[in-house]
């Protein structure tokens, strides 16, 4: 089965803390990076380790951890998990593809039923940017194939998703609506719910869920700033200048502390098109200028990246 990703690592230093610990006790510094199956190393994945640290890959695909053998090791993208796999001080790492890792999990007793959803799921998952039709088709499948109620409300999340792709923004937000209902604590759920909700011209309840996604204890940097600017756009859409200054400001301010650089190219085209309709043409060519400049970054890490 093909690798959704594929880690190779070394361990750069290691820390002793007393001479009883047995080495599986032994904390090591773990330095990675994670591509995708096409070799392409993947910015702004977070990296956890169960109960211990955690980073956030950078432009470069890399992280670095505190970690012992025996930890496991958790990927997500905005907020959701997409592979995992245990530590165990190997110098020549393979993680293996989700699908596959399950088929192995004998101990897990997942029932015939269980894996069809899961890997019907997964299907319907893939198609949505391909081919949101069939994805329809294979949600049917998958929620035809569980009566758990956190399974069947992922269902119908991808369901909106592939709505959503299609333009068909109501029926998108219905299927939010109804994975909202046992997924309300989801933040990447409440993203794509409130965005629904401002595409179908439901911008009190939008505001609403972009305002609770801020003050969630659990949102990444990447969330926030998809939540400001969701924000942004509402006030731009009512004639809010510089309120929606003031939150674009705040996601390009969060933007490049994490060094999210396509983030900080599109936010500096943002304001210098909010500040042109404000009139003011001197701040908003300094943000042309300097959306220019990230996107040539851009390029340029893209670039460097490819040679490592």
């Amino acid at each position: 089965m093909k690798l959704k990703f594929i880690l190779l690592f070394f361990i750069i230093s290691m820390q002793v803390y007393s001479q009883q610990e047995s080495p599986k006790q032994q904390h090591h510094i773990y330095t990675d990076y994670v591509e995708d199956d096409q070799g392409k190393r993947l910015q702004g994945i977070t990296v956890k380790i169960l109960g211990g640290d955690q980073d956030v890959t950078n432009y470069n695909g890399k992280f670095s951890l505190r970690a012992k053998i025996g930890d496991r090791v958790t990927l997500y993208r905005d907020g959701e998990k997409i592979n995992s796999f245990i530590y165990d001080g190997s110098s020549n790492y393979q993680v293996q593809d989700l699908l596959e890792e399950m088929d192995n999990k004998v101990s897990s007793n997942k029932t015939i039923e269980q894996l069809s959803y899961q890997v019907v799921l997964d299907s319907a998952k893939y198609y949505i940017k391909k081919k949101p039709v069939k994805t329809i088709q294979f949600v049917e499948q998958a929620l035809h194939a569980t009566s758990n109620k956190k399974k069947t409300a992922k269902a119908y999340e991808v369901l909106a998703d592939a709505f959503y792709e299609l333009k068909q923004f109501d029926l998108a937000q219905s299927n939010y609506v109804t994975a909202y209902e046992t997924l309300s604590s989801d933040i990447s759920l409440k993203l794509k719910f409130a965005k629904a909700y401002y595409k179908n011209s439901y911008y009190n309840k939008s505001k609403l869920l972009f305002m609770s996604i801020l003050t969630d204890k659990k949102v990444t940097p990447f969330q926030k700033i998809n939540a400001l600017e969701g924000l942004a756009s509402l006030s731009k859409r009512e004639n809010k200048k510089k309120e929606a200054i003031s939150y674009l400001q705040q996601a390009l301010k969060l933007a490049e502390k994490h060094n999210i650089t396509p983030k900080t190219t599109k936010l500096n085209t943002k304001l210098a098109e909010v500040l042109s309709l404000q009139g003011d043409l001197n701040k908003s060519n300094i943000y042309i200028n300097n959306s220019i400049a990230s996107a040539k970054k851009e390029s340029k890490k893209k670039a460097i990246s490819q040679t490592l």
